[in-house]
């Protein structure tokens, strides 16, 4: 694949940031290379003053560089500075009264957008888009960064959570994927971890454990239990009633350690223990690991001694399985004292299902509402999905079109308290007589008083389409959150999101952002013009100032039989 390594992360540097106006408030300008553009500003009781922006070394991209600051003024005379990554001319316009603000810079593309404020109260907003360049002209592939591959074979599901974590302390960056040959569900697979070394680019694999078939399902989940120290577990999708693990301590890996259900109770047929989710609470001093076993309902193990033993914990649910199993669970942990789900009471193709959500603190588990469900988490008597929040319900209307069939790609809690969530639905409905129906990506958010849901895109061909025997209707190209941005998201569509109607060959990997609270999007590739599809992009928490989306690039015709290689971008905010 050819690089642009010249616009590493100009996208990404532009798009994150939403600005808006406060009255009476300072903020302050960061970043860039721009030079000051005149600026002009006035308050409701006092005129402005303005100061000159930073001036830059190098050329790009930019937004304004220049500040004004509002006298004495009580509706508008906000403070602006704006954000310059590399422009070489800037200008900015700030106005006490209307709110409105003008940014554009020069020296590599330009951006608008524009911005309403009465008395302070921030209003809707229109993010800038721009394509720092024509993708088109990258017939082999493109991507708006230099690429890192981190395992030429590797794969994964979207419900073992962590994938990718990111170590800042130790400078590392520690990824889960599976093996696998689209030629064969019988070749010898493994499951791998690699720490890539961010200061120097390198990766250090190690096979995990052995297995006789592929599966993407089998992909490990990661929590970091100190600074350079790991917790990794993994499952046999379908094939044994075990939990695996290994912990990476002093540079070096631990044994395997199987945990056996049996005394728990197996699923169907003494198997089908899938999925890892590990997290840490550390106000309890505890690690817990969320795992589809009992009746196919997500039960944990728990550790108190850092990862090294663990034993069985309780159970979270305990919905009636309908057809495959008894649900579908997205987690999200804080690291501290709570740990949000996303769920569906069943998988798609049995049951019309909807999404719902709550969170465990405590030992107990809540509703969106903070209203208890569960008095004591740690034992088997645990309530029905249904109990808790509907985030939407199956049947419901965006934009005039019933949903139905929804299945969860994503959540994250915010340090503000909001909650982001990404999910799909087949518009109408739609079963195994129709393989391929019309699917709908979807965003929402809940502001602590209600939950709001957005249209993002048409989620395009299902990958299942080249199987005329086996259908997985519902499988798409995935979505995932920013965690340290409520504004940013990503989709995998073959649709361009920028007008939901253009096909494309492959599926391509799209940042979203939004400035009105997730009430509208904009939209700039991340991959364009690919040879291969990539498909469920994932955003590892890192920090304010840095980001990484990875995703895998490949072959896929079913979760037994694709042929990948895990990459992504790694830049600067």
């Amino acid at each position: 694949m050819r690089m642009n390594r010249l616009i590493l992360a100009l996208a990404p540097i532009v798009l994150g940031a939403c600005s808006s106006d406060t009255a009476g408030t300072d903020t302050t300008a960061s970043g860039g290379t721009p030079t000051a553009g005149p600026v002009t500003g006035t308050g409701t009781t006092s005129p402005a003053t303005t100061s000159p922006g930073t001036t830059g070394t190098t050329g790009g991209m930019g937004m304004a560089a220049a500040s004004t600051t509002g006298g004495s003024s009580t509706t508008g005379g906000a403070v602006t500075t704006a954000t310059g990554s590399s422009s070489t001319t800037g200008s900015s316009t700030v106005s006490g009264t209307t709110g409105t603000s003008t940014t554009e810079g020069t020296g590599g593309a330009s951006t608008t957008g524009s911005s309403t404020t009465d008395g302070g109260t921030t209003g809707p907003m229109t993010c800038p888009y721009t394509p720092p360049e024509d993708p088109a002209t990258f017939p082999d592939g493109w991507t708006a960064g230099e690429a890192i591959v981190f395992n030429e074979n590797g794969g994964w599901t979207w419900y073992n959570d962590e994938r990718v974590v990111v170590d800042a302390e130790a400078g590392k960056i520690i990824v889960s994927s599976a093996r696998s040959s689209a030629s064969s569900q019988s070749a010898d697979t493994n499951i791998d971890a690699v720490i890539h070394d961010i200061a120097t680019g390198t990766n250090d694999k190690m096979a995990l454990g052995s297995l006789s078939y592929s599966d993407d399902h089998n992909n490990g989940g990661i929590v970091i239990t100190a600074p350079g120290e790991y917790f990794v577990a993994w499952a046999h999708h379908n094939v044994d009633c075990n939990t695996y693990w290994r912990n990476y301590n002093g540079g070096a890996w631990s044994e395997r350690v199987t945990h056996t259900w049996g005394s728990q109770g197996c699923p169907w047929n003494g198997s089908d223990v899938t999925y890892n989710n590990p997290w840490h609470m550390s106000s309890e001093g505890k690690f817990y690991n969320f795992i589809r076993s009992v009746e196919t309902s997500p039960n944990f193990l728990v550790s108190e001694d850092n990862g090294q033993t663990w034993s069985y914990g309780g159970r979270l649910t305990a919905s009636p399985q309908q057809g495959y199993n008894a649900g579908y669970y997205k987690y999200w942990g804080n690291g501290v004292d709570r740990i949000d789900f996303f769920a569906t009471e069943a998988h798609p193709r049995d049951a019309n299902t909807s999404v719902f959500h709550g969170y465990i603190k405590g030992g107990k588990t809540y509703d969106s509402f903070d209203q208890e469900i569960d008095d004591n988490l740690h034992d088997t008597n645990a309530p029905g999905i249904t109990e808790f929040t509907t985030v939407f319900q199956a049947g419901g209307t965006i934009d005039g079109v019933a949903l139905n069939h929804l299945w969860n790609f994503d959540i994250a809690r915010y340090d503000d308290g909001t909650i982001g969530v990404l999910w799909m639905g087949r518009e109408g409905g739609g079963g195994k007589d129709n393989p391929n129906p019309n699917h709908r990506v979807l965003y929402s958010r809940f502001d602590g008083t209600e939950w709001k849901s957005t249209y993002l895109v048409r989620g395009g061909r299902t990958l299942y389409r080249n199987r005329s025997d086996w259908w997985e209707e519902d499988y798409l190209g995935g979505a995932a959150l920013d965690p340290d941005d409520p504004h940013v998201i990503y989709v995998s569509t073959p649709i361009d999101p920028r007008d939901d109607s253009t096909d494309l060959e492959m599926h391509e990997i799209w940042k979203g952002v939004t400035c009105d609270d997730g009430a509208s999007f904009s939209w700039t590739p991340i991959t364009m013009n690919s040879p291969n599809e990539n498909l469920r992009p994932v955003v590892p928490k890192w920090d304010a100032q840095n980001t990484a989306v990875l995703w895998f690039q490949g072959n896929y015709q079913t979760a037994q039989m694709y042929t990948a290689k895990v990459m992504g971008i790694i830049s600067q905010r």
